[in-house]
């Protein structure tokens, strides 16, 4: 059965999903795709010759890594590629592609608009997966923690951040399940929509510094779970923030040389 959008979707979301099965099996999917064995797909931004990749677990890039950046495929020296942030199982980077070679048209570039809408789709997952997981530490926290000899949960105004986390939580999910549906009735693309990312982007950030001070101190400043989560959805808002649309992201050479 062909892989919709939807049911993509809602693989990322499952409770316990692991978003290094989900990567590995989309690069799979590219080099089905493109017949070059173990490339990594580029998600252009608005900086001329300057892309993002996540990488998959324990993945080493070799000395002239395959990419894939819209309608092209290249290779490019590892020396390019400057890791940026880690989270489970996976890993981001920077790839500037100035001495990028072989840059080739894809031969069929419309059988990648499936795979484009759930690279797109992937990155919004990542997001909303990762704030539900701050949440639940939050939670578990104040389920633990006793204040004036009350559990913390007891008291009105961490019920209230509780409350508005969780329902910002449920409308990012449902808002994310229509995208792909509406990826799949055809009425819109994913990696078409990344105002709509951005927008996304800035909820979990915002939700998760709302909710970082229920966990004290620790939730801010210290090396907890927490923090860590947190680390990991600003710096997503700062990368979502360069990203561009599919359709108007710089041709990957850029303004730089490509052999």
């Amino acid at each position: 059965m062909k892989t919709t959008s939807t049911i993509f979707a809602r693989k990322v979301l499952k409770r316990g999903a692991h978003p290094a099965e989900l990567l590995t099996r989309l690069e799979e999917q590219l080099t089905q795709l493109i017949g070059i064995a173990g490339p990594l797909y580029l998600y252009g931004t608005d900086q001329p010759g300057v892309a993002v990749v996540l990488l998959p677990p324990s993945f080493q890039p070799g000395e002239h890594q395959w990419y894939v950046c819209g309608g092209y495929r290249m290779q490019v020296p590892k020396r390019s590629l400057r890791l940026v942030m880690e989270g489970e199982g996976w890993s981001c980077a920077v790839l500037e592609m100035e001495f990028a070679t072989n840059l080739t048209p894809l031969s069929k570039p419309e059988r990648m608009r499936e795979h484009h809408n759930l690279r797109y789709l992937f990155v919004a997952g990542i997001m909303i997966n990762t704030l539900c997981a701050a949440a639940e530490t939050v939670i578990t926290y104040s389920h633990e923690r006793r204040a004036f000899g009350v559990p913390l949960n007891r008291h009105q105004l961490v019920q209230h951040a509780l409350v508005s986390a969780f329902a910002e939580c449920t409308a990012n999910r449902l808002w994310y399940l229509d995208l792909a549906d509406q990826v799949d009735r055809q009425l819109l693309h994913a990696c078409e929509s990344i105002q709509e990312l951005r927008a996304l982007a800035w909820s979990q950030a915002e939700v998760i510094d709302q909710i970082a001070p229920v966990h004290g101190a620790r939730g801010t400043t210290a090396e907890t779970r927490l923090s860590e989560y947190r680390v990991q959805l600003h710096r997503w808002v700062g990368l979502i923030e360069r990203m561009e649309n599919l359709s108007d992201a710089s041709h990957p050479a850029g303004k730089k040389r490509i052999r």
